[in-house]
């Protein structure tokens, strides 16, 4: 039967699920690299000095770049909006961590649409270099992963908080 009331998860529960849905992402973006390597029909090869003259060439890490500081810009915009509102408006710290998991997911986008557009640049032309600037973008992504003290400290959670997040 279908219930309208919201599911009231307890904050543990909701950091799991960031956690799953971030790694998830990453999943995601590694089998998209394997299924390219096995459907590529191109040669494969690496080419740093574009003497190919791709016309997407530069502008594949320019966007990859810009989508990463774009990424990282708009989660602390959010975060720090979500914070100023904490502070002004009591929220609970499951409503925190759900403000938090919205952040993660608009930076992820734009991580994971970079790698995707550097991984389609690999699959069509068959140039490593666009593999590479993926992996980086995945390794950058990975670094960023949500953890408890990385919540806390984003979050400016209480020290009861915390505990209540590391129960």
């Amino acid at each position: 039967m279908y219930s309208k009331q919201p599911l009231n998860l307890d904050p543990k529960s909701i950091l799991r699920s960031t956690t799953i849905i971030y790694f998830a992402l990453l999943a995601g973006q590694l089998m998209f690299v394997a299924v390219t390597f096995f459907v590529n029909t191109n040669a494969i090869y690496l080419d740093l000095a574009n003497s190919a003259k791709y016309n997407l060439f530069y502008f594949v890490p320019a966007f990859a770049i810009c989508c990463a500081f774009a990424g990282i810009f708009i989660f602390k915009k959010l975060t720090s909006g979500y914070v100023q509102k904490a502070v002004d408006g009591n929220y609970s710290l499951a409503e925190k961590l759900r403000l938090f998991q919205s952040a993660i997911i608009v930076r992820s986008a734009l991580f994971e649409g970079a790698a995707l557009f550097a991984i389609v640049n690999f699959l069509l032309t068959g140039n490593l270099f666009f593999i590479i600037i993926a992996v980086c973008l995945m390794v950058i992504y990975l670094s960023l992963r949500p953890t408890v003290a990385v919540v806390a400290d984003t979050l400016q959670l209480s020290y009861e908080e915390k505990l209540e997040l590391e129960r």
